[in-house]
């Protein structure tokens, strides 16, 4: 008797089209998932690149200021904060003996560098505090370096900018001060005014 071969069943062609697109969904994911981890790695790198290159560049390593020696804060380079409340009203005998704010500046290259250190109003802040009316003008202020020797800021408006102080700094080395400053109250003329925000901003000479 001859044999018959069973019948062959047909694949449901429905099926095997949506079994196709998931696999191609899921192919689709994971390459969407290579493609994120592969852009997190290329920006990752491309920021420590300009990082290093940034580091590699700057002339001052860092300008820092503070109030009180445990409240010492280092700041990025270029620029810090100093901030003069009402009880920096004082006469000269009194605002030399008030404590004093402590920067520091740091050579990151080989060679000698000059500097210089100059003091503006913090324009960022008082627009946020809407204290224009209350700062008072960096005429009034006086400052000394050692404790001992008074200096005017009006006195030291040069091209346009209250320079502190300038010097030199040998290459790799940081050297630290101790910035005594107030507002005096003679000079003081507006009573309205009773505060200062200010801008330390070390540049190369």
């Amino acid at each position: 008797m001859k044999k018959t071969n069973p019948p062959k069943i047909k694949k449901n062609n429905s099926t095997y089209i949506i079994n196709n697109i998931n696999k191609i969904k899921e192919n689709e994911k994971k390459l969407l998932f290579l493609n994120v981890i592969l852009m997190i790695l290329v920006i990752v790198l491309v920021s420590y690149v300009t990082v290093f290159a940034v580091g590699k560049n700057n002339i001052f390593d860092s300008l820092s200021v503070s109030r009180y020696v445990t409240h010492e804060k280092t700041v990025n380079i270029i620029s810090s904060k100093l901030f003069l409340d009402k009880s920096l009203i004082v006469k000269d005998s009194l605002g030399i003996k008030k404590t004093p704010y402590k920067f520091k500046i740091v050579n990151k290259k080989k060679e000698k560098i000059s500097y210089k250190v100059i003091l503006d109003k913090d324009t960022e802040v008082i627009k946020e505090e809407k204290c224009q009316d209350e700062v008072v003008d960096l005429d009034t202020l006086k400052y000394s370096l050692d404790g001992e020797n008074i200096l005017s800021l009006r006195n030291n408006y040069v091209n346009g900018k209250y320079v502190l102080m300038k010097g030199e700094i040998p290459g790799l080395t940081s050297l630290e001060y101790n910035l005594y400053i107030w507002i005096n109250n003679s000079l003081l003329k507006d009573k309205n005014k009773s505060h200062f925000h200010g801008l330390l901003v070390l540049e190369e000479d």
